[in-house]
């Protein structure tokens, strides 16, 4: 790992909570609430999981013409991997490619959630061994969800930008799930739209709608592309709820639009992957996980990144004046937040990832942690896990 000239704090906290049903945010001492999200972080579509078991197969989604998988065609690309994107299970920063609010050009945008699914959490959704989700074709999952306006109201009028990077052995495989990819969890009577064009490597367009357990179906625009081994997608959905009006504006359900958006993410996804795997925050962060049980993830992502910014969908100004208090001059500031039920006891897991531009940066808040962190006696256990530097 090239540090190159910077520094890291990891903080990693274990809380064992007795009776509690929200989620405190609790570093260095700091006391203050941070609500907790109040619906599932993990939303994901219920196809949108393990790969050829719970896909379906191209073309097979749909009774009209218009659902058939295309010939894969556009700009040629490398069938195999040439990058070195995936050594054994290290990832690459996975969270540095997705977008972000200000990536939209459209104000009132924030992150709902972001989420890493593993093969250890594909397997305990599926009461399955991680051996075994691996040979039905599981792969990583890394996703974010936007929202305009920032609400976990389901009944509320808004938009939401998801973006999906999903990570496969080689570049044949990822070839293989483009369209399956492109086409899960919408409805049947898709239609394949002409793009401007091409991003990176066999992009698709596809305009439908997706029901995605609601009792109405939302207008999505999505597309789909590969760089080597990861397939990314782009959504841009409209949610019409019984609360309120669609905010205005919103961003056009155009090709335009969309192909502006993939990018973005193609860029950042060239970028990220020269780097090498394992290099970044996000693959730094321990995650719970064993195959058997499932661990609600509140948070899986870059709070700030480069010196930028991305205040959650629940912050009011007094939240985002805390997490200011708590990243202070970091470059980067990243928050994974697990939780999961231990016979009664809610055992809530979390790490705090910092990079700082200078030693005397990171030295000077270590100092300050040392100096003020103590045991919050509204926990029954608190353990500083690790506190190290890279």
């Amino acid at each position: 790992m090239k540090p190159l000239n910077l520094f890291w704090i990891v903080l990693s906290l274990l809380l064992v909570v007795s009776g509690q049903t929200s989620l405190r945010l609790h570093a260095f001492a700091e006391d203050a609430a941070t609500p907790e999200p109040s619906a599932s972080v993990r939303d994901i579509p219920p196809d949108a999981a393990m790969g050829a078991p719970l896909f379906p197969a191209a073309g097979d989604a749909a009774d009209g013409e218009t659902d058939i998988q295309p010939d894969i065609a556009g700009t040629p690309g490398p069938t195999t991997r040439t990058s070195g994107v995936v050594e054994g299970d290290v990832l690459p920063d996975l969270a540095a490619m997705v977008l972000r609010p200000d990536d939209l050009g459209v104000p009132g945008f924030r992150e709902r959630w972001g989420k890493l699914m593993t093969l250890e959490e594909w397997a305990a959704e599926d009461g399955t061994t991680v051996a075994k989700a691996r040979t039905d074709g599981a792969v990583p999952l890394y996703f974010t969800k936007l929202y305009n306006p920032p609400t976990s109201d389901p009944n509320r009028s808004r938009q939401y930008v998801v973006t999906e990077l999903w990570v496969y052995p080689d570049g044949d495989a990822a070839d293989h799930w483009i369209f399956p990819i492109a086409s899960h969890s919408l409805d049947a009577g898709y239609d394949v739209v002409p793009g401007n064009r091409p991003i990176a490597t066999h992009s698709f367009i596809l305009r439908g709608t997706c029901t995605c357990g609601r009792d109405r179906p939302d207008p999505v625009l999505v597309i789909a592309f590969r760089r080597d081994n990861l397939v990314a997608r782009v959504l841009i959905g409209n949610s019409f709820g019984d609360t309120g009006s669609m905010p205005d504006p919103i961003l056009d359900q155009d090709a335009v639009t969309i192909e502006r958006l993939a990018t973005i993410v193609s860029k950042r996804m060239a970028e990220v992957t020269a780097r090498g795997p394992g290099e970044g925050i996000g693959p730094m962060a321990l995650r719970l996980g064993d195959g058997r049980r499932i661990y609600e993830t509140t948070g899986d992502d870059y709070r700030r990144l480069g010196g930028r910014d991305f205040p959650m969908w629940y912050e009011t100004a007094d939240d985002t004046d805390l997490w200011n208090r708590i990243m202070v001059d970091a470059v980067d500031f990243y928050v994974l937040n697990q939780s999961f039920d231990a016979g009664g006891d809610t055992v809530v897991y979390g790490t705090y990832l910092y990079r700082y531009g200078s030693v005397e940066s990171a030295a000077k808040r270590m100092r300050r942690h040392f100096s003020q962190t103590e045991p919050d006696p509204g926990f029954t256990h608190y353990e500083i896990l690790d506190l190290g530097t890279f």
